[in-house]
């Protein structure tokens, strides 16, 4: 039985996603994990190319529009679908994923529209699992809002930085990275560490008064959304922070 399958391929800062085999309902869930699993490398623009993909099923095709949504969320990147099939291109546009996605019926159209998308501003540090983390993380919160013009974000991106920083000192132990970086609806704070094991909030008191260790509950309740996502090696537990409520 032939199965979804999945070939990447890395040009430049585009990351492009080749699917082919049978898509159903049954195959989404994969397809989203999949798909999801490669924001993680927070290329500029992701190209999900549908040349060989076979769909008996239309509505599984909005996996499409949930992996953009998702995306402009965290890492802030675009997605581009390059769909050379006109039937395909209906059953997504009766789907409404193009109202979503930029569809593209020609494969250097798509390509040269995820070239040309912009590429999120974006500040990146290495760090080691050790006391003081979460300090330069605030830190690093800080000067990203300052320098790119978001004064009503520090107080906000200071707690989630620290947070996610300390979530990771604290239960994954290795060294991670952190990113900050801005599209024009969102700011992106995010970790990606070696420990593959999700992210989960915890639902046990805290001590509201501490500067660091409140947990993803805070992150949860200061940030936009949040979430965790499996990435080749190990995983990014990320936030997205409102760039225009003030």
């Amino acid at each position: 039985m032939f199965r979804l399958n999945c070939v990447l391929e890395a040009d430049g800062p585009v990351l492009i996603a080749r699917l082919g085999g049978p898509l159903t309902l049954a195959d989404a869930a994969t397809a989203w994990a999949t798909l999801v699993t490669l924001l993680a490398d927070q290329p500029d623009a992701l190209l999900i190319d549908l040349t060989g993909l076979d769909c008996d099923e239309p509505g599984a095709l909005v996996v499409f529009g949930a992996v953009a949504q998702r995306a402009s969320l965290w890492p802030g990147v675009p997605v581009i679908l390059s769909v050379p099939d006109t039937e395909l291109r209906q059953s997504l546009a009766r789907q409404g994923v193009d109202r979503i996605v930029a569809v593209c019926a020609d494969p250097h159209e798509a390509l040269v529209l995820a070239y040309s998308a912009p590429a999120p501003r974006r500040i990146r540090e290495r760090m080691q699992p050790v006391v003081g983390a979460a300090r330069r993380g605030r830190d690093l919160a800080t000067e990203a809002c300052l320098r790119w013009q978001y004064p009503h974000l520090i107080a906000p991106a200071s707690v989630v930085a620290s947070e996610l920083v300390t979530n990771a000192v604290k239960h994954a132990g290795t060294p991670f990275e952190l990113t900050v970086s801005h599209t024009p609806r969102y700011l992106h704070i995010a970790v990606r560490d070696d420990d593959p094991r999700p992210a989960v909030r915890q639902d046990d008191e805290v001590d509201v008064f501490a500067s660091t260790g409140r947990g993803l509950r805070v992150v949860e309740q200061t940030a936009l959304s949040w979430g965790s996502t499996p990435a080749q090696r190990g995983k990014v537990v990320w936030a997205a922070l409102s760039a225009t409520a003030r």
